[in-house]
């Protein structure tokens, strides 16, 4: 039985081309875009942002820093990890994450209280995956009403974040004028249960950076996408 296991094991990371690293959620990225970047918040500790070049020999190109969540959040290390990795000339923008404890409006003075639009090289980005208080319609209601005001602020729509299982069960056939990065930790690419295509994704959330000492959420864009249709 253990015999069989090695070589179905050792078949499939054959088939994917790849080195066998932890698991490994890292396969057959490379087939698909070069362009890498992370996001990051106070979970990920002290950045030393001088070192935050490479993930697994690829330059990070784009990161986004978490910065506030609900009506009152600041992320404590925002404005820190801004800065530095403003200094370190890296592409870079910010993320809200999205709750259903407070309004949209509530919301939306905490975003542009805390983030300043016109030091911002990307375009928003909008952390989905909470939903515990209100019923489908209800939520996508009030995200419209959310979304439209960042739009209203940015001229330009940001860009969605969710989970693949969340995006299937509460977004879809929703929003689909929107560029969407979809977590999927898996070799396997996102599967959107709509006509929508995915523009980035978050593969992994336990990769290995230079300069942070745990583990880093780590994003590729679709082939069809740069770093610079992201760009403000």
């Amino acid at each position: 039985m253990l015999t069989k296991i090695f070589f179905i094991s050792l078949l499939f990371t054959l088939i994917l081309g790849c080195n066998s690293t932890k698991g490994n959620k890292s396969q057959q990225k490379q087939a698909i875009s070069g362009v890498y970047g992370i996001d990051v918040s106070h979970h990920q500790g002290d950045i030393n942002w001088k070192h935050v070049k490479h993930w697994n020999n690829h330059k990070v190109e784009f990161v986004y820093i978490k910065a506030t969540e609900g009506a009152t959040y600041l992320d404590k290390k925002y404005k820190r990890n801004f800065i530095e990795a403003k200094r370190e000339g890296l592409k870079v923008g910010s993320y809200h994450y999205f709750r259903t404890t407070s309004t949209p409006h509530e919301q939306f003075i905490n975003f542009i209280k805390h983030v300043d639009h016109q030091q911002q090289d990307l375009i928003p980005m909008i952390d989905l995956e909470e939903n515990k208080s209100w019923s489908t319609d209800k939520y996508n209601k009030n995200l419209k009403v959310f979304l439209a005001l960042v739009e209203e602020k940015y001229n330009r729509k940001p860009i969605l974040y969710s989970t693949q299982r969340f995006y299937n069960t509460y977004l879809k056939n929703r929003y689909l004028s929107y560029y969407w990065n979809i977590g999927r930790y898996s070799s396997k690419q996102p599967y959107l249960l709509d006509e929508n295509k995915w523009s980035m994704w978050q593969f992994s959330d336990t990769e290995t950076v230079e300069g942070i000492s745990k583990q880093v959420d780590v994003n590729m864009l679709s082939e069809r996408m740069k770093v610079a249709d992201l760009e403000l």
